[in-house]
């Protein structure tokens, strides 16, 4: 058996530790139950797995993030938080999408997932952490991760932020960044951060999306003259205002 997929309403529990040799298990509202059986031992084989609708805390993710699932390439899960007692950096993981973290997970998965190649993320707000001090982490390399996709809820990334986890991905190709800051509607900002830091950066897709347009909006021209931004449209037809490029491009994290 290659595939099992459960998706769920009701209390049923399907027994899933019988399928032994399950090469990618997809599971929509997991029990408690069910993820407890989620086990190195059991699922020797796995080499795709996909939690989602599920509010439960890392800890249960433990195995995950070690080389214990040691075939595990490619992870996606709905939400994580306290990673820091958790993770290490001998990981076999290689693409991650996880649909809500907070800003020190991410730091943390960036700095011990090691053999990441693609990464996205939705960021939220949680307030019952203290923030990571980012001087803290000077020897953050991601020298294998070429792909980051990072959907900010709010507030939660300024650019002083977003500029330490550039210098993380020095070999990153494609970056795509969705946010409704108005702080991030410097394009002049992104020019220099991408071209300082990101010297191996293919495409750059941005979906800015502000709910009350800024006293000076940036001039679509003239952002266009980088060849990072020509594909760059405006939408300021309503009380707010929008700079994309490909909408097509904003990570579906409940689609899998």
């Amino acid at each position: 058996m290659s595939q099992y997929y459960i998706r769920q309403y009701g209390p049923l529990i399907p027994n899933i530790n019988q399928f032994i040799n399950v090469r990618t298990l997809i599971i929509h509202y997991p029990s408690s139950d069910q993820l407890k059986q989620i086990e190195p031992t059991i699922f020797k084989y796995l080499t795709c797995l996909c939690i989602q609708y599920s509010p439960c805390v890392s800890k249960q993710y433990e195995h995950l993030f070690s080389r214990q699932f040691y075939l595990l390439k490619k992870c996606h899960l709905s939400y994580i938080n306290e990673m820091i007692t958790i993770i290490t950096s001998t990981s076999n993981i290689q693409s991650l999408t996880i649909s809500r973290c907070n800003k020190n997970d991410l730091y943390l998965i960036i700095k011990y997932l090691g053999q990441l190649k693609y990464l996205s993320v939705g960021l939220i707000e949680d307030a019952t952490l203290a923030t990571i001090t980012l001087n803290h982490l000077p020897s953050i390399i991601s020298r294998k991760l070429t792909t980051l996709k990072l959907v900010i809820d709010q507030y939660q990334m300024h650019f002083y932020e977003f500029e330490y986890i550039a210098s993380w991905v020095p070999n990153l190709n494609y970056l795509f960044i969705k946010s409704c800051y108005n702080e991030h509607l410097d394009f002049n900002r992104w020019q220099h951060v991408l071209s300082a830091k990101l010297l191996k950066l293919l495409q750059f897709d941005c979906y800015f999306n502000i709910d009350t347009k800024p006293i000076i909006i940036p001039d679509i021209n003239q952002i266009r003259q980088n060849p990072l931004f020509t594909e760059i449209k405006c939408d300021d037809s309503g009380e707010g205002i929008c700079f994309y490029t490909n909408k097509n491009a904003i990570p579906k994290f409940y689609g899998w």
